[in-house]
């Protein structure tokens, strides 16, 4: 009995064949429509992909803000992965704004998906020319 139970545990936590691999824009899509949804019988599992969306836009938001005041201050040149996202946007305007583009851009969502918020923040807030 304890090797079956053993069995389930492991097989329970080993993806099957076929899912999305975890990272990409195909698994940024499900777990950002999991923080947007409002669902009082929500699971455990919701739970943690709305966390997991939020943490990484709230990530990705974080460093881009970094970069540009490295620029501003000349500790960093000028590279394509800043942004100016304005400190008004709350984490759940990213999450509309990123699910915007992934929806927009279905050709894209094998591609990373720190790489994919980035672009979605880019488009959505960009720097103005000084």
């Amino acid at each position: 009995m304890k090797l079956v139970f053993a069995l389930v545990m492991v097989y329970t936590f080993i993806p099957a064949t076929g899912q999305e691999s975890s990272g990409t824009g195909i698994s940024l899509l499900r777990q950002c429509n999991a923080a947007v949804v409002t669902n009082p019988q929500s699971t455990y599992t919701n739970g943690l992909e709305m966390g997991v969306c939020i943490g990484l836009i709230r990530g990705v938001m974080d460093t881009m803000q970094l970069w540009e005041e490295g620029r501003r201050q000349g500790m960093t040149e000028k590279i394509d992965l800043h942004g100016c996202i304005p400190s008004e946007v709350t984490p759940r305007q990213a999450v509309l704004v990123v699910l915007k583009y992934l929806n927009a851009h279905p050709e894209e969502l094998h591609k990373m998906d720190t790489m994919l918020i980035n672009s979605a923040l880019r488009n959505a807030f960009p720097c103005k020319a000084e």
